[in-house]
C-alpha cells in the first residue's frame, strides 16, 4: 500500500514538472506593442534569468543561482502540501490500522517521510540563501525565501554595458556618478516640455519618463484604457491615480463606489477575482483584475497629459529612491510580483524601458551612465 502511494505521489510530480517544461508561463503585462521585439516566454524554472541566457544560452554564473532558486521555490511550494498529505494519509493509515503492527508502522513511516521531506527541502532553501551571500549577489526576500538580483553588492563589481565605460547595465545606481543619460535634452516633440520639466522637479532622466511613456502608450498613441482599466499617456490604474491626483482633478477621480452606481458618474470602480464587481467591469483573459474610471476623470487625464505625467515622474522617483534602481522602479511601476514576475532588472517590461532609454540616448548622440 505505501509503495503505490508512493509510486503515484512521485508519479504525478514527474507530470506535473514536465508539463511546466513544455508549457512556459506568460508574464502579465498592461501594455504590448506590435513594434516590440517579443522575448522567449519565461517558464517555471528559467524565471528571472538573463536574455542572453534564455536566447542564446550565454549564461552567467548569477543565471545557474536563479534557475537553484527556481527549482527551491517550486520544490517549497509542493513539499508543503505534500507533507501535510503523507501526515494525514498516516494519521488515517494509523487510525485503521485495527492493532495492525504492520499497518501502524505504515502510517508512522508516511509520517516521518512528509516531515523528513520538508525539512530537506527547507534545509536546501537555506543552503541557496548561504551561497548567495557567500558569493557576493544581492539578496531580495528573507532566509526561508531567498531571491536575488543578478548585481553583485559591490558597486565596483557591477554589471557594466561592452564599450561604454561606467555604465551599469541593471539599473543600479553608483555612488558618485549620475545616472541617466549624458546627452543634453531638445524638447522637440509635443510632450517633450513636460518630461523635461517633470524630471526636474523629481531629479530623473527625461529620456527615462520617455521611455516609459513609450512603452505604455507609444507617448501617447495609444493612451487606453488597457484591458485592467489603465488610461492616459503614462498608463494610471483608478485605484492607483486616487492616491495621487491633484487638488485640480475632479473629485470622482478619487472616490471608489460600486458598479451599481458607476453610471452615476460619482467615482471608479474596481473588479477583482477575488472580490468579483460584474457590474463594473470584465475581467479578460489572463489578468486579475479591471477597473473603470470616472468619466469626468478619464476625460480630465484626456486633457491633461502634463499633470499625467507630473505624477508618474512622482511615483517613479519615490520607487528609485526606494529601491535604488531605475530597473526595479520599472518593473514595479508595471506592477511586477504578479505571476512571479521578477522585480529586478530581468522583468521583461523593465528590460523594454532600458531598451528605448538607450535608444532615445543614443539618438541624442549620449550613452547612459
Amino acid at each position: 500500500m505505501r509503495k503505490k502511494i508512493t509510486s503515484i505521489i512521485f508519479f504525478s510530480i514527474f507530470i506535473f514538472l514536465l508539463f511546466n517544461f513544455v508549457f512556459a508561463q506568460e508574464q502579465e503585462a498592461e501594455i504590448s506593442l506590435a513594434s516590440e521585439p517579443s522575448l522567449p516566454e519565461e517558464g517555471i524554472f528559467n524565471q528571472g534569468i538573463s536574455q542572453a541566457c534564455r536566447e542564446s544560452g550565454q549564461c552567467t554564473q548569477c543565471d545557474g543561482l536563479q534557475v537553484a532558486i527556481n527549482i527551491v521555490h517550486f520544490l517549497f511550494n509542493i513539499a508543503g502540501p505534500l507533507a501535510v498529505l503523507m501526515i494525514i494519509l498516516g494519521g488515517f493509515l494509523y487510525v485503521t490500522s485495527g492493532g495492525s503492527e504492520e499497518r501502524a508502522k505504515t502510517a508512522k513511516g508516511a509520517v516521518t517521510a512528509g516531515i523528513v521531506g520538508f525539512v530537506i527541502v527547507l534545509i536546501a532553501w537555506i543552503g541557496v540563501d548561504f551561497i548567495i551571500k557567500i558569493l557576493g549577489y544581492e539578496k531580495a526576500g528573507s532566509w526561508f525565501r531567498p531571491d536575488l538580483a543578478c548585481q553583485k553588492l559591490e558597486y565596483e563589481a557591477a554589471v557594466k554595458t561592452p564599450g561604454i565605460p561606467g555604465a551599469v547595465a541593471t539599473g543600479e545606481i553608483k555612488p558618485g556618478i549620475k545616472q541617466g543619460c549624458n546627452a543634453s535634452f531638445q524638447a522637440e516633440g509635443e510632450y517633450d516640455q513636460y518630461f523635461l520639466d517633470s524630471a526636474r522637479k523629481y531629479n530623473l532622466d527625461p529620456y527615462y519618463l520617455m521611455a516609459i511613456a513609450m512603452t505604455e502608450t507609444g507617448i501617447g498613441k495609444n493612451i487606453g484604457p488597457s484591458p485592467t482599466g489603465a488610461y492616459g499617456i503614462t498608463q494610471f490604474q483608478p485605484s492607483t491615480f486616487s492616491h495621487y491626483a491633484p487638488s485640480s482633478a475632479p473629485f470622482s477621480c478619487q472616490k471608489k463606489i460600486s458598479g451599481k452606481e458607476y453610471e452615476s458618474g460619482a467615482g471608479f470602480c474596481v473588479s477583482t477575482k477575488k472580490n468579483p464587481d460584474p457590474d463594473c467591469c470584465e475581467i479578460k483573459g489572463k489578468y486579475s483584475r479591471c477597473e473603470r474610471y470616472a468619466r469626468t476623470c478619464a476625460d480630465w487625464i484626456r486633457n491633461n497629459p502634463d499633470e499625467l505625467i507630473d505624477l508618474s515622474a512622482k511615483y517613479l522617483s519615490q520607487l528609485k529612491d526606494k529601491y535604488g534602481s531605475y530597473d526595479v522602479a520599472s518593473a514595479k511601476y508595471n506592477g511586477c510580483g504578479q505571476n512571479s514576475a521578477p522585480c529586478d532588472s530581468s522583468h521583461l517590461y523593465a528590460q523594454k524601458v532600458r531598451r528605448h532609454w538607450s535608444n532615445f540616448c543614443q539618438n541624442a548622440g549620449g550613452v547612459l551612465n
